[in-house]
């Protein structure tokens, strides 16, 4: 029983030392299964004209829209105080098709200094964009349903939301992954 306890502090204190997140150690997060208090909603869409091919890249973009009263903090913000960045992970699943080469977000950021925290706050209080861009890394003989995790914290002036992992289109919701199928081009050959 003290084993199990003690191995039970010793991932939660990994996880709080890697920034509360597991993708630092390489694990699968926890989904969430329901939506909290916030709201807020994310949409995943891909341009149909887009043509995804093995050894190209490609954008996807997700929509992002904080509930009414909390901000999402930005993917470019240091995590060194304890605020929870954005963070966009291919799932493990689907990481020997897809790599992320790139995360671009597109909104009115605010930044500002907090002394609480005394590091720059970047955030986000109305809906956003975040362009991600991803590197067909195999072909594949058959559609691959293609989903994303956005793990991410929420806050309003008063108080903040647990970090939490969605998946994206966001089966919370119902919504179903997008099935792609990546054209057959030049695969790079690794060296090694």
């Amino acid at each position: 029983m003290k084993r199990v306890l003690l191995l039970a502090l010793a991932t939660i204190a990994l996880g709080v030392a890697c920034g509360g997140s597991l993708y630092a150690i390489g694990l699968e997060p926890r989904l969430e299964k329901h939506m909290w208090s916030d709201s807020t909603r994310l949409t995943l869409k891909l341009d149909p004209n887009s043509k995804v091919e093995a050894g190209k890249n490609f954008d996807v973009n997700i929509h992002i829209t904080p509930g009414t009263g909390f901000h999402v903090y930005s993917a470019s913000m240091s995590a060194d105080g304890g605020l929870v960045p954005l963070t966009v992970k291919v799932p493990t699943a689907l990481d020997s098709f897809f790599e992320i080469v790139g995360v671009k977000e597109v909104g009115e950021m605010e930044s500002r200094f907090d002394s609480s925290f005394s590091i720059d706050v970047k955030s986000y209080s109305d809906p956003f964009d975040v362009v991600v861009t991803l590197k067909a890394k195999e072909n594949s003989a058959a559609p691959i349903p293609f989903n994303l995790y956005v793990y991410f914290q929420t806050c309003m002036k008063s108080q903040c939301m647990p970090a939490r992992t969605f998946a994206v289109p966001m089966t919370v919701l119902g919504e179903k992954p997008i099935d792609l199928t990546i054209a057959h081009g030049t695969v790079p050959k690794s060296h090694g």
